[in-house]
Formats: structure tokens, sequence, C-alpha cells
């Protein structure tokens, strides 16, 4: 499998090359090369700020490469009469640190083209490291030490969506999910479960969006969220899977580095930064609850007067990727086999607290739950318990609660 995104940015620099040869300053390359990157029209950023990661830390001191290229591709410019090496050891360095995967290192001086990919990446030849030597241009592929999903990546990722009178953001969902997975060249598909909408939710999936690799499956009563969870989860066939909710939308960063960070065998979950409408961040982070904060949160709801929540981290939110007892489920990337290990959702839940019973599920197992803001999510959340304490779906709430507390046989804290 080629990557036609690092081909169109070669494409581009050899116009440049073309049109100008060789002979001129660096910064004259690099305005030429941005012209022509808008001109076939490359989404790229120049001399945009890259933090440096130390020990899961970000650092004070920034990386300023010369073009970012589809939000997760470096493109580094020289105009030297040979490289020495070093620019090319600077280059995978930097790529380790900052967790980029692909980058591109371009001489103007005979348009030497160094790829870093992935070592899967099947245009290496095993046998050795050149790919074309012609006269105007010799471009070398070496085998990037980070291994990372790129070029070569087959992986399959499965997006379970749970509907449910969803027509007022269910398209806004679909079209996220496809616009970030074709912007980074991911092979998809969204299992979703209907739960007898008696809306437009359904018309909107199957007229508005039939391009898609969408396979529906429609109920016809509300299931609640684990049994119709279960349901979507059992028909997936990727790697790796995202459960999001219908009203949540794909923003910022990159899930290839959420891929990446998922073959980590200690991490569980990963949980994206949640945005409100109003552009605050949502608290979807908590400590697993106690019996008295959650007694403690009633009069509130019931009164409307407003809830302390002491299941909150007072240094929340995180600004790096941070361990935490559970996230909420708006949006969850895993791999398939931690079903293997952990199971599938306790049908015994029908609204809440389903997620956070799965999350200690996971600590129990030995696993972390990792909240990841480099990621966000723009997060059309109802609250339906808070704004309504007195309705059927906010007893049934409660009633998971009692069981959840009965389930785990704990008081103050759990055992993990």
């Amino acid at each position: 499998m080629k990557d036609q995104r690092t081909y169109k940015i070669i494409g581009a620099a050899l116009e440049v090359h073309k049109e100008l040869g060789c002979g001129f300053l660096e910064a004259v390359y690099q305005e030429a090369l941005g012209r022509e990157f808008n001109l076939q029209q490359i989404p790229n950023k120049a001399h945009t700020i890259v933090e440096i990661i130390y020990k899961g830390k970000v650092l004070d001191k920034k990386y300023q490469p010369d073009f970012v290229c589809y939000d997760d591709i470096i493109v580094e410019i020289k105009a030297l009469a040979s490289l020495s090496g070093i620019e090319e050891a600077q280059l995978i360095n930097y790529l380790k640190a900052s967790r980029f995967k692909v980058g591109l290192l371009l001489n103007t001086k005979d348009l030497f083209i160094l790829c870093v990919i992935c070592e899967t990446c099947p245009l290496v030849p095993r046998s050795g490291r050149r790919v074309c030597d012609t006269k105007d241009l010799f471009i070398l592929c070496v085998i990037c030490v980070i291994c990372g999903p790129e070029m070569g990546d087959k992986t399959l990722l499965s997006f379970v969506i749970l509907t449910w009178n969803s027509e007022r953001t269910i398209g806004d969902c679909l079209k996220g999910i496809s616009d970030k997975c074709i912007h980074e060249g991911i092979e998809y598909e969204v299992c979703i479960v209907d739960n007898g909408s008696r809306d437009s939710t359904v018309k909107i999936i199957e007229y508005g969006f039939k391009d898609l690799p969408i396979n529906l499956i429609r109920l016809n009563a509300n299931k609640g969220t684990t049994v119709s969870g279960n349901i979507a989860l059992k028909r997936c066939r990727g790697d790796v899977l995202c459960i999001l909710d219908s009203d949540s939308i794909l923003q910022e960063g990159r899930i290839r580095e959420i891929i990446s960070l998922l073959e980590d065998r200690s991490i569980g979950i990963v949980a994206p930064k949640l945005i409100l409408p109003d552009g605050t961040t949502q608290n979807s982070a908590k400590k697993f609850p106690s019996v008295l904060t959650k007694l403690l949160k009633i009069p509130g709801i019931i009164l409307k007067t407003g809830t302390r929540n002491r299941d909150f981290y007072g240094n929340f939110p995180f600004s790096f990727e941070t361990e935490v007892d559970s996230a909420i489920s708006a949006c969850w990337f895993l791999k398939r086999e931690l079903l293997d290990e952990v199971g599938f959702f306790d049908e015994r839940f029908f609204y809440g607290p389903g997620d956070v019973d799965y999350c200690l599920r996971i600590k129990k197992e030995g696993k972390k739950i990792v909240y990841f803001p480099s990621f966000t999510i723009l997060h059309h959340t109802r609250q339906i318990t808070h704004k309504r304490p007195l309705s059927k779906i906010a007893l049934i709430h409660f009633w998971g609660l009692i069981y959840y507390f009965f389930k785990h046989r704990y008081i103050i804290r759990p055992e993990v």
C-alpha cells in the first residue's frame, strides 16, 4: 500500500526543483514549496511549533520544522552541497521525541530526498536501501527506528455508535469520522445499533451516508447502552475499536498517535479530551466514586442547586497523558484483544454507570485508563439524569449505582 500523501509532497518538491533548479538559499525554496503545497491543495503549516516529549513530559524547548503536512508528516528543507548524516540523525530524533512517524528531508542542491518511514513499509527493499537513483533525483528510504503504523499499516479501525432519536447529531458525528479517517489514510468501518429511534435518525444514516462503510443494526426498542453496545462490538472486525457517542465529533489530533499508544499492552483504554459546545473542557476523567460522594450529590441534583463533585481530580484538566481511575465512554479507543481479557459490558446496567464498571474491571486486570488531551472531541452531552432527576432513566441510573457498589463490594475505595 503506497502512501499517496508522501507521493504528493515529493511531487510538489519535484515541481519546485524543476522551476528553480539549485543555487538558491533555503528560504527561497521554503517559500516556493509552501506556494506549491497550496496550489496542489496539500494541507501544510509552516514553522508550526511541535512539542518535544521527554519521559512522558513536554519540554519547555520546542521544535519548529519547516513544514508539517497533513498534520502528521514533517518536511525539512536543506540547501547543502551534501548531507553529512547529521541531518538524517536529527530528523529521526525529532520524530522519536515528537511522536511523528514520517519525515521528509529535502536537500535542494540535487534534490536529495530522504524519506524516514516505518520499518513495515513495503517500498523499502530489505536487501538494500536505494529505491531510485537518476541524474536529477536521488531518493533514499531509511528504515525508521520508531516503527509505527504508517505507510504499510493495514489496521482496521471499527467505530461503535449507539443511536436513539439522534437526528440532530448523527450526521456531524459520521462526517467527522469520515473526514478524519480519509485525512489520515485509515481504513475504517462504522457499526451502528439504533435503539428504536422514532425520528429521522435511520433515514439520515441510510440515505445521507450510503457511501460510508456502515453496518446498521436496527432494534425495535431501546435496549440501553450495554446490550446494544455488546451487539455492535460483536459485529466489529477491526483490530482497534472506538466507542463513540452519537453526539460526539472528532476534532483535533491524530488517530494514528492513539493507535500507536495502544501498542503498549499495559494500556486498556485511551480516552480523549472532551470539549463542550461552549468551548470548556468537560470533566470526563474521574476517580472511582464512593457511596458517600454519590449520596452527597442527591440533594443538589433534586433541588437543582448544583453539586460539588468529589469524584473530580483537583488538577483537571490535565495537560499531558495521565493515568486516571475512569473516563466517561463518550469516546474510548481500545484494542479488540481487551474484550478477550476483560469481557463485554455487564448487561445488568442499562444506562450508567456501566462505563465506570468497565473501567474498574480493566483496572482489576492490571491495565491502565489513559486520559489523552492531545486528541479532542466536541461533545454535545445531554446529562439526562441531572436535568430530569426524577425521570425513569434517572431512577434506572440510581439503581445501577446500587448494583455497582454491591457488585464490587466497596464503600470508600475499590481494591485494584
